[in-house]
């Protein structure tokens, strides 16, 4: 949440943010500060390609013993002559 409020004056009037989290998800030891990085990373990447219209859903879950995150966004994607 706190990196979604950072990021608040990117986020286009076009642009929803959807939230899927887990409520069961344990608590782990990790320096927040990184971690906000890593978050702002990708979700500045789904504002740029999103333009000015979009969805970017945030979900959370955990999986084998491993905590998911996963924020897809419906952008057009990285061009393939740069990929």
């Amino acid at each position: 949440e706190d990196t979604i409020t950072i990021l608040g004056n990117r986020l286009k009037q076009g642009i929803e943010v959807v939230r899927v989290f887990d409520q069961e998800l344990p608590r782990i030891m990790a320096p927040g500060s990184e971690l906000n990085q890593v978050w702002m990373n990708l979700l500045d990447n789904s504002i740029d390609a999103l333009g000015n219209k979009g969805t970017i859903i945030i979900s959370t879950r955990q999986e084998d013993g491993n905590i998911v995150v996963e924020i897809p966004d419906n952008g057009s994607g990285i061009p393939q002559e740069i990929q």
